[in-house]
């Protein structure tokens, strides 16, 4: 059976099944399964029918790095392998996913991002985290929030990445969640301006290693 452990998990585990993951297993024998989920379906669609053969830019922004590795794959899949970068850590330890010796470093990165030029980076997969604050990237044309940091800070940060000076004309913003989830309470709490403490207080929220989960 998933494992939905106690309380201070409790959560936690909800959004994961959200976002199309699951975990069973204890810590030292933990696996991963890859879920049907609706919102990955929405965003392949989306990526066929606004970004595929297109040079218009964007940003995909989850909570957990699982998500960033599924959905990294399957925008790939469609887009093609040198199009679409994945982010999980901060500035100075900028990785790929699945290729932890990034030939792109920050400043040629961002570069390929905002020339918007044909055959450049095109799109970016961000856990929430690591991006939302220090980069300007003005070259945004769509904003997707795929999954939803509990912390009004981040989300407020990452609203402004593509508000940055340079900007030409606007950029759309979308927000994916499930109605009646824990995807939508977050959501009403980022609304609200404020951060979500779910069913254990933020100091616990603060300390999770999200490369666990």
């Amino acid at each position: 059976p998933f494992n939905l452990a106690g309380d201070r998990v409790k959560d936690i585990r909800l959004c994961q099944l959200s976002g199309g993951i699951a975990t069973y297993g204890d810590k030292l024998n933990r696996r991963w399964v890859e879920l049907p989920c609706a919102k990955i379906e929405y965003l392949k669609q989306w990526a066929k029918d606004c970004w595929n053969g297109s040079e218009r830019r964007f940003i995909v922004w989850c909570f957990f790095n699982r998500e960033v590795a599924r959905i990294t794959k399957e925008l790939r899949a469609i887009l093609g392998d040198d199009r679409v970068v994945a982010i999980t850590g901060d500035e100075e330890k900028f990785l790929l996913v699945d290729n932890p010796m990034c030939r792109y470093n920050w400043s040629t990165f961002k570069d390929s991002f905002n020339s918007r030029a044909p055959g450049q980076i095109q799109g970016i997969v961000a856990q929430i985290s690591k991006l939302n604050a220090g980069a300007n990237l003005q070259g945004c044309d769509d904003m997707i929030y795929f999954s939803h940091t509990w912390r009004y800070i981040h989300r407020k940060q990452s609203e402004e990445r593509p508000d940055r000076p340079g900007r030409i004309g606007s950029f759309r913003t979308q927000n994916l969640c499930y109605l009646k989830s824990k995807d939508e309470a977050i959501l009403q709490a980022m609304t609200n301006h404020r951060d979500f403490a779910g069913s254990f207080d933020l100091q616990s929220y603060r300390e999770l290693d999200l490369d666990e989960v």
